[in-house]
């Protein structure tokens, strides 16, 4: 079964924040005010432009993006469900953005 979003919305997997240093030092991450990490799970059919033509987006199924949450978002079962214009950023693997 396929979890598919609407037209121009993006289904996105929050990072989980770090709970343990490399060395075994046990303590909370703060989650940042501004924005969140995670991995594009699915992805809506394109927002049309005026002439009916699809808007290309500038990731794709399994990226790592910094989304605003400044932007409307709303969770469920675990996901977070956003509008394209809320994408940042997309992440390049080994980079940790904080």
């Amino acid at each position: 079964m396929e979890f598919k979003p609407t037209r121009g919305k993006v289904v996105i997997r929050k990072d989980k924040l770090k709970d343990e240093t490399e060395a075994g030092v046990i303590y909370q991450e703060k989650e940042n005010r501004k924005f969140f990490t995670g991995e594009i799970l699915s992805i809506g059919l394109p927002v049309l432009d005026n002439n009916g033509n699809p808007l290309p987006y500038d990731y794709e199924v399994g990226d790592r993006v910094m989304v605003s949450k400044d932007v409307a978002y709303h969770e469920f079962a675990g996901l977070s469900i956003v509008d394209p214009s809320a994408i940042y950023a997309v992440i390049e693997k080994g980079v940790d953005v904080r």
